[in-house]
């Protein structure tokens, strides 16, 4: 299962969780940034932004 906690400037912080059955077998927490092609931080794009916003728990 993977749950978006966050929505920065330009990244996107994701719960994750992996189960068998009802055992929990691991719990990551992912940043994902986005980068620009000279691999600098680029901001999150308002269309972007909007569609991502109703994964945020």
């Amino acid at each position: 299962m993977t749950r978006c906690e966050e929505i920065g400037g330009a990244s996107l912080t994701l719960l994750q969780e992996v189960r068998r059955g009802e055992t929990l077998i691991v719990r990551a927490k992912v940043v994902v940034v986005l980068v620009s092609s000279s691999g600098k931080p680029q901001r999150l794009g308002q269309l972007v932004r909007g569609a991502l916003e109703r994964f945020v728990d």
